[in-house]
């Protein structure tokens, strides 16, 4: 490391950088480590539920993924079924030290699916999720969109680099894609809610239809309700087609069952709560967090000390 004098001595725009780089590696670092605890604490604290009996609010529900609709929504690399997809499109741009890749196209599914865990389902709304897949391809070619899908030939190959020729292995563009199947197991953490049907507002929907529909037939509602015969509804005879429609929409709801409720899960209302998805078990996912934290604070602590040991250094050495 740099004596003091030699942090002295740095010219200011030399100095600037080496603290701003120690600074960001830090501050990154800082900001992953309590990420990442604050999922797994968040795993590890929240008991599962089931979803018959779930309360409403911030719940863990374990079960699998199944389709809320037929027929599924289709990938758009691979062209496979699914409840759910991510992708992006990546090209490889060359430099002098030696390329990076840079994102040419992305998209992510926003479509509801549900979750069975045996006593009953309930629909995920995937927007704003952190989602874990189980299911993920990685492949390249030679032309903006995939003219294959993933295969065990010459386009294969998640991690590859640079190669040789076209400059990859397969083509200079990279396409991934991850998906949730059908069947596939589902963990989700997340905010759970129930919503049942308003009878009030039922009717009245279903009374301003017919009504709607009456006055649009003027031939029926003439012969039906013109009692003085002047060819014109008044009031009055209005007021009566409005109590017999009410009465008719009246015996056939209480003679059709009532409207099941409607649970699902979706962002949390407060930011602190992570909402998470995924095909793992709680206990390896918990574990993953934890890692990822370990992983967060080898970059935080020499990061941050770095960035402390070039302040003292320049300002208060000395």
């Amino acid at each position: 490391m740099l004596d003091a004098a030699a942090v002295q001595a740095l010219p200011l725009a030399d100095y600037l950088k080496g603290l701003a780089f120690a600074l960001v590696v830090g501050g990154a670092g800082t900001v992953g480590l309590f990420r990442n605890l604050i999922r797994a604490r968040a795993i590890e604290d929240t008991p599962t539920s089931k979803i018959r009996s779930a309360a409403q609010g911030y719940v863990e529900i374990v079960g699998r993924c199944v389709a809320v609709a037929q027929p599924l929504q289709v990938a758009p690399l691979t062209g496979q079924p699914c409840v759910w997809y991510r992708y992006e499109i990546a090209r490889f741009q060359r430099s002098r030290n030696g390329g990076r890749w840079r994102r040419i196209e992305y998209g992510e599914s926003g479509k509801w699916f549900e979750i069975d865990d045996g006593t009953g389902r309930c629909r995920v709304d995937p927007v704003g999720a952190e989602i874990t897949p189980l299911s993920k391809d990685v492949w390249y070619g030679d032309s903006p969109r995939p003219k294959r899908g993933p295969g065990r030939g010459p386009g294969r190959g998640p991690g590859r680099g640079p190669g040789r020729g076209g400059g990859l292995f397969g083509g200079p563009y990279r396409y991934t894609e991850e998906r949730l199947h059908v069947d596939d197991p589902a963990y989700v953490l997340g905010n759970f809610a129930t919503a049942r049907a308003d009878p009030a507002a039922r009717r009245a929907e279903r009374v301003r239809e017919r009504l709607v529909r009456l006055k649009r037939d003027r031939t029926r509602l003439i012969a039906g309700f013109d009692r003085n015969g002047d060819g014109e509804i008044d009031q009055a005879e209005w007021e009566q087609a409005r109590s017999l429609v009410e009465r008719a929409v009246d015996r056939e709801l209480a003679a059709q069952p009532a409207p099941e409720a409607v649970s699902w899960i979706g962002m949390p209302p407060l930011r602190r709560q992570p909402y998470l998805i995924a095909c793992h078990d709680q206990r390896a996912l918990a574990k993953r967090y934890r890692r990822y934290s370990f992983f967060s604070l080898l970059a935080a602590a020499p990061g941050a000390s770095l960035g402390l040991w070039l302040l003292i250094a320049r300002f208060w050495s000395g």
